[in-house]
């Protein structure tokens, strides 16, 4: 009999797992998919059954079922408490079959192996004890003060059907489920359940503890509206189940840390808003269509036409009241920024891609004075000496990535910085903004460049000069600028085309060093960036107005301006 990791293996073997007494069932076929989101509310009877297509009469299947499972791993993990282990064997037609009972609320997972397959089969589940959920159910409904619920839910988080979040604040929880449990002569394992997770997880939320909501996209589509015992929200959460991506989950955890939410509607609404903004800017011209069908009477959307939702990919909404600003202003089916930039054609000199002219808002107003005569009004003073800059200096100001060093002045000749850089990066590409600890000793808390620092850091954009320092102050050269942008690429999942044909070869290749060098040529390849004529000047520190073209037209290049 083969072992793998002290168990039998098996692969894509179909587990039916039954619970007796409220059925519930559920099917896995692939390998090592989870049977669904089982959720088991009895006396603790679970049954798991299954046939092993190529196994023989008689083979011997192995069943482990461990507390606390580590839902990313095949085998059993250091931390994982054998509850329940049997052995059974196969019958003619490779049919297997295991009952067994476990006492205790919780996160299990069960592995299957059988040696007629290369890979344990894993089934996770949870079990909630139906009995001690209603204890401790009544006992919080009988709760008179915010304490007393919240001594409840930490000392019997499991028995409440509470998986995902472990809070550290417990009475700011207890604050909400009272609120919402108000009322109620009782409460059921199903939403309720679901209730309190959401509540645990707002909690959070209002305290800055998260960073992403991929693990809590199940218990974001519960609705107090939901709930047959009662409910004040009027948000269907489930509407907006096919817009919750990854990237999604993890935008509007920023947009909705901080908030101090002190109801589930209000969270609802907030969360709704969020979804809303997040697709559309994170969206395909499919995408924002959908998302205006399904709220176009919340967006006030009287005529949905490609040319609106084509736009609106283009644009970078930060609320929903910018959203239908947008939608309600005149013209906003016709092509939004396609006049061309003033300045943005001719110039040379040292620019990132210099020769390019892009579409963007067009910085000219017609000079009263003479009807032939157009004088340029820039949004700096001082950029006008860098004309091949001017239209993305204009563009990013406008969407608050870039500031001035002074009143209407740009410095777009000055170096930039490594924190001015991780400030663009983070503003432009709309990177969260991470609460978490940042460990260079040469950035405080306090400085206006921390979360931006921080978040590039975490994200893998930038690094420290040393394990304890950032670098503060000290500026960036061209080839690092490079590196730092496809880091952006790869961080954001993020493609730009390139010419295959292009050939791009600087005549100071050999000046470039060896792991800026991909980077380099990637992004010249993608025409975001060109060299000084036929050199590129690899170890020149970088402009302010260079740092600005090149976000600019790898925002472009992406689709995401």
């Amino acid at each position: 009999m083969k072992l793998k990791k002290g168990l039998m293996s098996a692969l894509a073997a179909t587990v039916t797992v039954t619970l007796c007494g409220g059925m519930i069932a559920a099917q896995a076929e692939s390998n090592n998919e989870a049977a669904g989101s089982l959720s088991f509310v009895n006396d603790g009877y679970i049954e798991l059954s299954g046939n092993a297509k190529y196994a023989e009469e008689g083979d011997a299947v192995i069943l482990i079922v461990v507390s606390d499972g580590d839902p990313n791993s095949s085998f059993i993990s250091e931390g994982e408490e054998i509850v329940y282990i049997a052995e059974d064997e196969t019958d003619n037609k490779g049919n297997w079959a295991f009952e067994f009972a476990i006492d205790k609320s919780g996160r299990y997972k069960a592995y299957i192996g059988t040696d007629a397959f290369d890979e344990n089969k894993v089934v996770d589940f949870l079990f909630i004890d139906d009995d001690k959920f209603d204890a401790a159910a009544q006992a919080m409904i009988g709760a008179t003060d915010v304490s007393k619920i919240a001594d409840i839910i930490e000392a019997s988080a499991a028995d409440l059907g509470i998986f995902i979040s472990k809070p550290s604040n417990y009475e700011g929880v207890a604050a909400l489920v009272k609120n919402e449990i108000a009322g109620k002569t009782e409460l059921n394992p199903g939403d309720d359940s679901n209730l309190l997770e959401k509540c645990c997880l707002i909690t959070d939320l209002n305290d800055k503890k998260l960073t992403s909501l991929k693990p809590y996209k199940e218990v974001l589509l519960y609705s107090s509206a939901d709930n047959t015992n009662g409910g004040t929200s009027s948000v269907s959460n489930d509407a907006y189940k096919k817009y919750l991506t990854d990237t999604v989950l993890d935008d509007i955890c920023g947009s909705l840390s901080g908030k101090a939410f002190s109801s589930v509607a209000k969270f609802d609404a907030a969360l709704q808003d969020s979804v809303i903004v997040s697709a559309i800017n994170n969206g395909s011209t499919d995408t924002v269509k959908s998302v205006l069908e399904d709220y176009s009477e919340e967006l006030g959307v009287s005529a949905i036409t490609d040319s609106l939702a084509e736009n609106m990919t283009k644009q970078d909404f930060s609320d929903i009241d910018a959203v239908k600003k947008y939608i309600k202003s005149p013209g906003n089916s016709s092509s939004s920024g396609s006049t061309g930039g003033s300045g943005s054609s001719g110039g040379s000199g040292s620019s990132f891609g210099s020769k390019n002219t892009y579409g963007g808002a067009q910085a000219e107003v017609e000079n009263t004075s003479s009807s032939e005569d157009v004088k340029s009004i820039y949004v700096f003073d001082d950029i006008e000496e860098v004309p091949w800059a001017v239209e993305a200096i204009t563009q990013l100001t406008y969407r608050g990535v870039l500031n001035g060093k002074g009143e209407r002045l740009f410095a777009p000749n000055d170096s930039i910085t490594r924190e001015e850089f991780a400030k663009v990066i983070c503003e432009g590409f709309k990177f969260n903004l991470i609460y978490a600890d940042c460990p260079f000793e040469d950035v405080s808390e306090d400085d206006w460049a921390y979360k931006y620092i921080r978040s590039a850091y975490i994200a893998g954009i930038v690094n420290g000069i040393s394990d304890t320092e950032f670098g503060y102050g000290q500026n960036i050269t061209r080839e690092d600028l490079c590196v730092m942008i496809e880091r952006t690429l790869k961080a954001g999942d993020l493609t730009v085309p390139e010419n295959s044909e292009a050939n791009i070869v600087f005549a100071d290749d050999d000046s470039i060093s060896d792991y800026a060098k991909e980077s380099v040529y990637k992004l010249a390849a993608a025409g975001i960036v060109s060299g000084d004529g036929e050199n590129f000047n690899p170890k020149a520190c970088a402009t302010r107005a260079e740092a600005a073209k090149i976000i600019y037209l790898s925002l472009i290049k992406t689709n995401r301006y």
